[in-house]
């Protein structure tokens, strides 16, 4: 099976997992999601975009010194449209009248530490992989974060401008076309379809955690 439809079956199948066992989805549905939970989410999302343009700037170095040419022009577009991602986090908490003080209780959560561990790994040492899951976060944001969003306003009395970066990023992923894994099909020099899927599984485990604890904690 070729790169991109294997990376597009993996993560519709786990979007599916996510509506069924995420108890981040879970207590959403139900009402019982905090607005403090949401608020350490936003936290979370800042600490790790606010990574980003750096990380793919690594990414497209190693790309171009093993010549993995269409990789590596890949990434250098990237890290563009990267710039500024964390300012939406940022807002967002602002929305929700988290000030400096209310913001000193949250903490970044040990997934997140572990999935921008894993990204640097993969950003030194793998690009393919890097690549693999910027498609893999945008995609699973585009087929959750529609029904998540509307049960955090019908049932959490969350409004979609307190939680605007998930629209933000939809609308990001649109222009980018994170749903065209057609462009995968392209990056084949040295390219290790078992190692990418394999790194695959890595991330999505660790996402997997990052959702339950932000779900469990206590704020």
């Amino acid at each position: 099976m070729a790169l991109g439809n294997e990376l597009k079956t993996f993560i519709e199948k786990y979007a599916e997992t996510i509506k069924d066992n995420s108890s981040l989805f879970e207590k959403a549905k139900d009402g019982t999601l905090e607005r403090e939970q949401i608020g350490l989410y936003l936290f979370n999302l800042y600490f790790i975009l606010s990574q980003a343009p750096a990380r793919t700037h690594n990414a497209m170095k190693i790309a171009q010194k093993k010549e993995f040419n269409d990789v590596a022009l890949f990434l250098k577009d990237l890290i563009e449209y990267e710039k500024g991602y964390e300012d939406w986090a940022v807002n967002d908490l602002e929305s929700f009248g988290f000030d400096e003080i209310l913001i000193d209780q949250f903490y970044i959560v040990p997934a997140i530490k572990e999935i921008a561990g894993f990204m640097h790994e993969l950003a030194q040492r793998r690009p393919h992989s890097y690549i693999a899951c910027h498609f893999y976060s945008a995609y699973i944001a585009l087929l959750i974060g529609p029904e998540w969003l509307n049960m955090l306003q019908l049932n959490c009395g969350i409004s979609m401008s307190e939680i605007s970066i998930m629209t933000k990023y939809q609308l990001f992923d649109n222009e980018y076309n994170f749903n065209d894994f057609t462009k995968i099909e392209n990056f084949t020099e040295g390219l290790d379809v078992t190692r990418v899927v394999g790194d695959l599984e890595i991330i999505n485990k660790l996402f997997t955690l990052f959702l339950n604890e932000i779900a469990h904690a206590k704020i």
